[in-house]
């Protein structure tokens, strides 16, 4: 009898221990990597998303359809790769950054409506 009971004591305590504690260690860490996976993860993917899409609604206005504004966007390029090369001490991403964000102000004041853009008659008027 003291053989089963000691049998008895050592599969409750001792078995049944390390089954549940390798069932709590491995629920553990399935949480642990569905918090990594949710917060870091697809944190990372769609911010990444995020900011192509916020990039691309920034730049789009500097396609116009003008061909007089691609030219003279060519021609401030110019410019700006002229004075980084005349003075190379300068520091030439800075001035790369004023000249593209002078190019989207420049977009954006060049902008048509939409009716226009896509090639559609003005509306006549009744006079």
């Amino acid at each position: 009898m003291a053989t089963t009971r000691f049998l008895w004591n050592f599969d409750s305590l001792i078995i049944d221990g390390l089954v549940n504690g390798a069932a709590w260690f491995t629920v553990f860490a399935a949480d642990m990597k569905q918090i990594f996976d949710t917060y870091v993860v697809d944190g990372a993917v769609n911010g990444a998303g995020w900011l192509v899409r916020q990039l691309g609604q920034g730049l789009r206005f500097l396609q116009t359809g003008a061909v007089q504004f691609y030219a003279l966007f060519i021609v401030l390029m110019i410019v700006v790769l002229g004075i980084s090369r005349l003075w190379p001490n300068t520091w030439w991403p800075f001035m790369v950054l004023v000249f593209l964000a002078g190019a989207l102000v420049l977009g954006l004041a060049n902008r048509r409506p939409a009716t226009q853009a896509a090639g559609a008659e003005p509306a006549e008027r009744d006079e």
